[in-house]
């Protein structure tokens, strides 16, 4: 599964996406029927009790139910696509869509929604975004850096050298093949090696 399709909700209701689930959408006590449908290659049709609409995404896979938001009573549907999602809201007798930003989303009910956008070099950039319950829409949050999830290799050896008169010991560094380092107490340039007996000069 791509980046773009993966996709982690700790506000998950339903464990896995399905075709059909009985939940609670507007917190009225009782459960909706709720049935999801691929009517051609590419489409679908989603049925919450009365309320059904119809739309376009690529490789329909199920729907999830989730909450955005657990300050408020609504809970939201999820329909994912191979690499896309759209997500819809139970309004009374109509289903109302929520435009999502690109990228694979993710939620924990605290009002802020996180998508993963796959970058070029294989990192994928985490948006952030504020979700607003009472007129449903996402708002982006900028941030200065973004948390790539990826380890950089060490730049290599640096070969540190210490200066006549300087207080702080010379760093390890790596040393040429046939060469052995100075030796600490060794005042001479730096093309003496450090052989058993007596420091020697060039």
């Amino acid at each position: 599964m791509s980046n773009a399709g993966a996709l982690v909700l700790a506000a998950v209701l339903t464990a896995s996406p399905t075709n059909k689930a009985d939940v609670d959408l507007d917190g009225d006590g009782t459960r909706e029927h709720l049935t999801l449908e691929v009517t051609k290659p590419g489409a679908f049709r989603l049925t919450v009790g009365t309320a059904v609409t119809e739309a376009e995404l690529p490789g329909v896979r199920g729907v999830t139910v989730l909450d955005l938001d657990s300050s408020d009573k609504q809970r939201e549907v999820l329909v994912h696509g191979e690499s896309r999602f759209r997500l819809f809201r139970h309004e009374g007798t109509a289903l109302r869509e929520v435009p999502l930003p690109p990228g694979a989303p993710s939620a924990s009910g605290n009002g802020i929604l996180l998508c993963d956008v796959p970058m070029p070099d294989g990192w994928a950039r985490r948006d952030k975004y504020l979700y607003d319950a009472k007129q449903p829409g996402f708002t982006e949050v900028p941030q200065e850096l973004y948390a790539v999830g990826r380890v950089l290799p060490p730049p290599g050896w640096v070969s540190l050298q210490q200066t006549p008169g300087s207080k702080a010991g010379p760093r390890p560094s790596a040393s040429p093949r046939g060469c052995t380092p100075l030796r600490p107490s060794c005042s001479c340039s730096s093309s003496c090696r450090a052989t058993p007996g007596p420091c020697r000069r060039p």
